[in-house]
């Protein structure tokens, strides 16, 4: 975080066995929320995860670059499919798996971690430095969660798939790290003399691949452009998968405004992920659900899955023999 404006909020969960589970999520001030999120869902999918470590609400399937590093960050491989309720759906991985925002497991730019993991940081860190900042609170339990007791008992971390905030890097008020700014960054007085409000929607609509972002640019005279995203439930769909996802991707050439392209691959055991992976990279979005539920399932935690404000529909449900999409 560019900021020293740490604050914590509280939510409880009663589990089966009667005990109140406690978490706690960390924000910063220059947090922006665009989307509605059920903290109370992601503290109950926490509590039936032991080996989770926390749930990273910074995070989603479409960040693949570090502002802070200066490098790419694509999402795990292990990333998959955890739990769905409402509007909002959890995935999944194994934190060793990544890199940078990925394997950044001790987190508070919008991270829930469970009251008792929290205290048993703190009291790691008892006659420390770490204690006295923020910063170095965060740098020094991102530091303890990739070894020891930390990596063996909470090796997973959960995200949301839809992204639903991002850290505006656009001042500094800490003296502790020099994290990057985006450049034309405004003073803070500035920003504090500031009377229009932040375009939450912008972000929404430009999909930024990276957790920190800049201010969103004047947008007056500006003309919306129609978006369209694409939704592909596909199962053992290794051999026509490619084609389909070409067609998807070449509606640019036809007028569309093609910004998002989904796989929701239904327990594929062909390998069809790893063929979506190997040839279109970033472009397309992977979405791995282990046991199959067949296509009506797969587009209700697709439809989840999506941000755009129009979507149409490719439902491949592909056998292995299948080569056609609507």
């Amino acid at each position: 975080s560019t900021s020293t404006s740490t604050s914590t909020s509280m939510a409880s969960t009663t589990s089966s066995k009667g005990a109140c589970e406690f978490y706690v999520v960390f924000l910063v001030d220059d947090a922006l929320f665009y989307r509605r999120v059920d903290l109370g869902f992601c503290a109950s999918t926490l509590e039936g995860c032991d080996a989770a470590l926390c749930a990273q609400l910074k995070l989603s399937p479409q960040i693949t670059w570090s502002h802070s590093a200066k490098a790419a960050c694509p999402p795990p491989a292990s990333l998959r499919f955890a739990a769905t309720s409402g509007s909002t759906t959890l995935l999944r991985w194994r934190l060793r798996d990544g890199s940078y925002d990925w394997d950044y497991g001790w987190d508070l730019c919008g991270s829930m971690y469970r009251v008792d993991d929290v205290r048993s940081m703190i009291a790691e860190m008892e006659g420390t430095r770490d204690l006295d900042h923020p910063n170095r609170f965060e740098a020094a339990g991102a530091r303890r969660v990739k070894e020891g007791r930390w990596r063996q008992e909470r090796p997973d971390a959960l995200c949301v798939a839809a992204p639903v905030l991002s850290v505006l890097a656009v001042n500094r008020v800490q003296d502790v790290f020099r994290a990057p700014l985006y450049d034309g960054a405004p003073s803070l007085a500035a920003l504090n003399a500031a009377t229009t409000p932040l375009d939450g929607a912008f972000y929404l609509r430009s999909r930024p691949t990276s957790v920190h972002v800049p201010l969103p640019p004047s947008r007056k005279g500006a003309a919306a452009s129609p978006a369209v995203a694409v939704l592909v439930p596909a199962k053992n769909a290794a051999k026509t998968i490619r084609r389909c996802l070409a067609s998807c991707l070449g509606g640019r050439q036809t007028g569309v405004d093609v910004v998002d392209v989904v796989v929701v691959d239904d327990g594929s055991t062909d390998g069809t992920a790893d063929v979506v992976r190997d040839h279109f990279g970033s472009r397309v979005r992977v979405l791995r659900i282990d046991d199959s539920g067949g296509v009506a399932r797969a587009l209700n935690v697709g439809l989840r899955h999506l941000e755009s404000s129009s979507s149409s529909f490719s439902s491949s449900s592909f056998s292995s023999s299948s080569s056609s999409s609507e």
